[in-house]
């Protein structure tokens, strides 16, 4: 429900429907808690390490979350150094997800024209923020927070150009969709 919103997101969302607000050390607590979660069970996404070597693109990670967690699951997840010193966090933006100021700050710290970028998303205000920036999006379901393939249809109906679940196969995916518009465009 809350996946790819920024935490003062999410607590304004809980407020208006709770018509009250959180406790003072809500949002502390919840940061302290879901960071010992991903302490204790945080796993990486199988085949990103394969999937980024596969790329001649520049990466980069965009994140709702504020930069200790982003940090901290790549640490965790033994790809800090995949993205390093590209790490942006929706707390650099006046507006996160589903808004496009962080993929429009993002592309522009990377110096890549937002129409010549491509967006993973596993969110659907992240597929939204993408769709808005005018970044092309493959929506991704191989996390362990999709139980199955199908929820990938919400991706979709954001406007993710397509979905997948295997990282792995990601230079192929984006090979196969350059060689769709190639022909597109000669044909």
């Amino acid at each position: 429900r809350f996946l790819g919103l920024r935490l003062e997101s999410v607590v304004q969302k809980a407020e208006a429907e709770l018509g009250a607000a959180l406790p003072a050390a809500f949002r502390s607590d919840l940061t302290r808690d879901i960071l010992e979660q991903f302490r204790q069970e945080l796993q990486g996404i199988a085949g990103v390490r394969e999937a980024l070597a596969g790329l001649s693109a520049r990466i980069c990670v965009a994140s709702s979350s504020a930069p200790e967690r982003i940090r901290l699951s790549l640490a965790l997840a033994g790809t800090a150094e995949l993205f390093e010193p590209h790490i942006f966090s929706a707390t650099m933006v006046a507006r996160g997800k589903p808004s496009p100021d962080l993929f429009l700050y993002a592309a522009a710290q990377m110096a890549v024209p937002p129409q010549q970028s491509l967006v993973i998303e596993d969110s659907v205000a992240g597929v939204a923020g993408a769709v808005a920036a005018g970044m092309a999006v493959f929506g991704f379901v191989g996390g362990s927070h999709f139980s199955d393939f199908s929820q990938g249809r919400r991706l979709t109906m954001a406007g993710a150009h397509l979905v997948f679940d295997d990282m792995s196969r990601l230079p192929e995916i984006i090979a196969r969709q350059a060689g769709k518009r190639m022909a597109q465009q000669a044909g």
